[in-house]
């Protein structure tokens, strides 16, 4: 006897299949660091309504800032000319929309983003993207996961990976999709997934950064303890750059291996850590091959009811933008603090180390990130926040140290 499907099931699953088939998210990036989706920019925010849209809800809102920054290029003031500082206008609308199905789900987000320099207007960027995702609940334990997103989005400056030495941000395109098969069966899960992101850069001179990445991903998991697991995982990818660098082609393809813990008791320690294997295979001899340990974690711990203590941990390879290197293995990890001050005063405040090591070359930087800020719900409609942030980058080559210093101002309506 044939199951009866309903329309809404059948409109769910052909918005997942052209998400599978056009375009996705990062639920299997592990090895390479991707912009977050857009339907994740754009979710909404602590205490939002949203507005009714029949079987929807939109969550619109506009985020206003203005800040300080006293080395916008990230240069090193022991250069020839110094740093340069400015005052800049930001503007961020956005509007995310949210199905409330019973069953299955679908996000669509839209967001625009501006930095508006007083002096340096060459410096001035405007982000946006558009992009989807979505599930479909095929059987009470079996699901299928996918999205969609286009982004036209902005390096920022003095980032492990950035191009130096460029007379303006280098913009690029970004298109993604993804899609994950997920099965539970009793204490035991499994997930198959893949992956493909396509990037063009604007700026001329950029071009030998154009690429596209492929990634398939299984993982095994097995629930030893109620809200424990431990899980086995395994992704592959391929990267092919549409132009070679002046020595050789970068493109490669690699594998990572990991095991680890997941936990899901919020009220204790919620999130995972994993231990594993990498390697990176360059198709041209001019770059030397990567290899070596991997590990990561995103853990959230409560020790009270007013404060949550978050910890992350990574090492993964990295594409260089450096002409000359291939890979970059990337080390660092970080610790942040929320804590509720009252009711409507959040204090946030993190520290974010890292270690870039460029394989091939001499060249090692070493990155510190310190940020605290105070979030104000006035309404729940509008928040007000400010929050500093410093960064140094220390490197062993001449020209590349920087330390920046920015304050900022902020400002969000919320529907």
């Amino acid at each position: 006897m044939m199951t009866q499907i309903s329309l809404r099931t059948i409109g769910a699953a052909v918005v997942i299949a052209i998400a599978v088939f056009m375009g996705g998210a990062t639920s299997v990036q592990a090895d390479l660091p991707i912009p977050a989706g857009v339907a994740a920019k754009t979710a909404p925010g602590e205490g939002a309504e949203g507005i009714g849209l029949g079987g929807f809800r939109a969550y619109p809102r506009m985020d206003l800032g203005l800040a300080y920054d006293d080395n916008i290029y990230r240069a090193d003031d022991s250069l020839a000319g110094g740093v340069t500082s400015d005052s800049l206008i930001q503007l961020g609308p956005a509007v995310g929309i949210r199905s409330g199905w019973s069953r299955h789900s679908l996000n669509v987000g839209l967001f625009l983003s501006s930095d508006l320099y007083m002096d340096e207007t060459d410096e001035d960027s405007t982000d946006w993207g558009i992009g989807a995702s979505g599930q479909v609940d095929l059987m009470d334990s079996t699901n299928l996961t996918g999205g969609i997103n286009y982004q036209d989005l902005t390096e920022p400056r003095g980032g492990i990976n950035s191009a130096v030495n460029i007379s303006e941000p280098s913009e690029y395109d970004q298109f993604d999709m993804n899609f994950a098969l997920n099965h539970r069966f009793n204490q035991l899960t499994a997930s198959v997934g893949a992956e493909y992101t396509d990037v063009e850069y604007d700026l001329t001179g950029q071009q030998y950064r154009d690429r596209s990445t492929w990634r398939g991903m299984g993982e095994l998991g097995f629930e030893f303890s109620p809200g424990y697991s431990a899980f086995g995982r395994v992704i592959i990818n391929d990267r092919d750059y549409d132009n070679a660098q002046a020595l050789g082609s970068q493109d490669s393809d690699g594998y990572t291996f990991a095991a680890g813990i997941s936990s899901e008791l919020g009220n204790l320690i919620s999130g995972d850590a994993w231990l594993g294997y990498m390697d990176q295979d360059y198709d041209d001899s001019s770059f030397q091959d990567v290899d070596g340990f991997s590990f990561g974690a995103n853990l959230s711990w409560e020790p009270t009811t007013l404060t949550t203590v978050r910890v992350s941990a990574y090492r993964l390879i990295q594409d260089s933008a450096t002409l000359g290197i291939g890979g970059i293995m990337t080390t660092g990890g970080g610790v942040g603090v929320d804590h509720e001050l009252s009711r409507d005063l959040d204090l946030t405040a993190d520290l974010d180390i890292s270690n870039g090591d460029y394989e091939g070359s001499t060249r090692d930087d070493d990155t510190v990130s310190v940020s605290i800020g105070l979030d104000y719900q006035m309404t729940r409609k509008l928040d007000c926040s400010i929050k500093y942030a410093y960064d140094d980058r220390d490197s062993n080559i001449a020209g590349q140290d920087y330390t920046d210093n920015t304050v900022t101002f902020g400002v969000r309506f919320q529907h």
